[in-house]
Parts: structure tokens; C-alpha cells; sequence
């Protein structure tokens, strides 16, 4: 009898995290407990935890199963990496810091907005940069040919912020359908027909951030421009997507500061107020273009507030809130 509920979750015990074709899973775990928690456990809660990822009651990450039983320990599963400052050293450096990322198996979110926008005079060389985004599709190549223990995929994240000179061009970027290779065909079409065809940007997922300055603007009735096209092109092609990386000063509300659980929630609300403007707005663009924003904003008050509210009420258990 298999020790698995299902011939799916066997096969890929068996393709992605075994060590090797005889492996069993009450083998692997038990290896899991020798390397990460001996030391840490008691061998009583040592033992009570492996009977239950024995009996898939309760499942560590997938680097720790994966690296169990193996000489090395790569146990991080996502890796934050940015830009540090606007150098050709810097696209080297921060090249190599990806790769080194990715064949330890773990994913990397890399922030691109310190890189200055294309068309940018460069001062030592001469000539224009090129942007940020040809070195995205860089790191998007290793991606696409470094496979963790020849298994595993690359997970790659790229993000650019909302006022960043070439946020535009950031967009579009995985518009595949507009890109022709022969005579009425796409990449698209290729990448439809065939999942490993090469496209660009295809091994990353990209975002757009949006800060403190995109929340003054909406907060003072402007919706800016670069969030409705932002919100039109995830609805075509599923990206970019638009996180909120605020760095929100101190909050004070009757000289008590607001928790920073209910500051996110206020955020997130805003958030909701956005995508209530943009639906109005891009269900009517298709036909009739709006001269601005900010016609809008008092249609979407009302349905917003009620939302406002609600994330008010859910942070009331917070210790230290203010706002009720």
C-alpha cells in the first residue's frame, strides 16, 4: 500500500524531492528531523512532529524536504535582492548574487527602480543607458537555464517603481501577443503551442510598486494615470501586478500612535478604493476616453467606505488601536 493518498503527490515526492528511486517519504522524514531539528527538539517532540508529516498532517517547506538527507543545506526558500546603487558594477554584481540565488533552489524578488531609465546620458562612457529592462531579461535567461538539481525551476520576481522613467515600457513588456515572429504568428501563439518556448520576461513575474506618493495622490481625490493603464493591462495578461510598498511615516491619532497592522488595513482599503475607480474607468474607456481621474472619485466614496469600516472593526482586537 503506497504511502501516499494519491498517485499524484507520489509522483512528484518522487521527481522533484526524493533522494533518490527507492527513497520512501517515512525515510525522508525521518532524515528531516535528524538534519533541521536535532538539537533544537526533544526527542519526545522530535518524534510526535515526524508522525505527523508521516501522516501528512502537518508539511515542513519545500527546501527542507528537498535538501534533507543531502550534503548541502540550502534551506532559504525566497531571497530578497535590489538594486544598490546605478552602476555597470552594480548589473554584475547583482547578476552573480542572482545566479548563486537560484542554484541553491531558492526564488528571488529583485527591485530594479535605483537603475536609471533608458535614454539616460551615461557619464563615464558615453552614450544612453539602456534601462533597467534588458537587465530583467538577463537574469530571466539564467532563470530559464539554471534548474535547481536539474528539477527544479527558477522563481523569479521583478518589481519597478510607479514613477520610474521607464514604467511604461515596464507594462507592456510581457505583451506577447505584439510580438510577431513569422506571418500572423506571436509569441504568444508559440508560447501557447509549445510552454518552453523562449519569451521575454516568460520565467519572471513583474510588478509595478506603488508608494507613499501614490497614496497622497488618491488620498487628495487623483487617481494618476499609470495605475489605470496598470489595472487595463493586468486584466489583459494577468501582469504587472500593483503591491502597495508604502514606507509610511508614523501614524498619530489623539497623540497615540497607530499600530502598524491597522496602517496596512487603512492601506489595503485605499487599495479597494483604487480598483472601484479603475472599474468604472476601464469599463468605460471602451467607449469614450475620460479627461481625468478625478471625476470619479466621489462615485467610488460611498461603496469604499463601507470597506473602510470593516477593516476598522477587524483591527479592533489590535492592542493600541485608535481608530474604532
Amino acid at each position: 500500500m503506497s504511502e501516499f493518498r494519491n498517485s499524484f503527490g507520489e509522483s512528484i515526492f518522487r521527481n522533484k524531492y526524493a533522494l533518490n528511486e527507492t527513497q520512501t517519504w517515512a525515510e525522508k522524514v525521518d532524515d528531516l528531523m535528524h538534519d533541521v531539528c536535532t538539537g533544537i527538539l526533544s526527542p519526545e517532540d522530535s518524534e510526535y512532529l515526524g508522525s505527523a508529516m508521516k501522516q501528512f498532517k502537518f508539511m515542513a517547506g519545500g527546501r527542507y524536504i528537498y535538501y534533507a538527507g543531502r550534503q548541502a543545506s540550502f534551506y532559504n526558500n525566497c531571497y530578497l535582492l535590489k538594486g544598490e546603487e546605478d552602476t555597470r558594477e552594480e548589473w554584475g554584481k547583482l547578476t552573480q548574487r542572482a545566479s548563486d540565488c537560484l542554484m541553491s533552489g531558492g526564488g528571488i524578488g529583485i527591485d530594479y527602480s535605483v537603475f536609471r531609465p533608458s535614454g539616460s546620458p551615461l557619464g563615464r562612457t558615453g552614450g544612453e543607458a539602456s534601462g533597467p529592462l534588458p537587465l530583467m531579461n538577463s537574469i530571466n535567461e539564467i532563470g530559464r537555464n539554471v534548474m535547481q538539481g536539474g528539477s527544479r525551476r527558477s522563481a523569479i520576481y521583478a518589481s519597478l517603481n510607479w514613477q520610474h522613467g521607464d514604467a511604461q515600457k515596464f507594462l507592456t513588456a510581457k505583451d506577447w501577443h505584439a510580438l510577431p515572429i513569422a506571418e500572423g504568428v506571436t509569441v504568444f501563439d508559440a508560447k501557447q503551442n509549445n510552454f518552453n518556448f523562449p519569451a521575454p520576461l516568460d520565467m519572471t513575474n513583474i510588478s509595478l510598486n506603488y508608494d507613499d506618493k501614490f497614496l497622497d495622490a488618491v488620498n487628495n481625490g487623483f487617481l494618476p494615470e499609470t495605475f489605470v493603464q496598470n489595472c487595463r493591462q493586468a486584466l489583459m495578461t494577468g501582469e504587472p501586478d500593483f503591491p502597495l510598498t508604502s514606507e509610511t511615516k508614523r501614524m498619530k491619532h489623539s497623540g497615540t500612535l497607530v499600530p502598524k497592522s491597522l496602517v496596512r488595513m487603512i492601506q489595503m482599503c485605499v487599495i479597494l478604493e483604487v480598483l472601484i475607480l479603475a472599474q468604472l474607468m476601464i469599463s468605460r474607456s471602451s467607449e469614450q476616453s475620460f479627461e481625468s481621474p478625478r471625476c470619479s472619485l466621489s462615485q467610488a466614496r460611498s461603496q469604499q467606505t463601507f470597506q473602510l469600516k470593516k477593516c476598522m472593526l477587524l483591527d479592533r482586537r489590535t492592542e493600541g488601536s485608535v481608530l474604532v
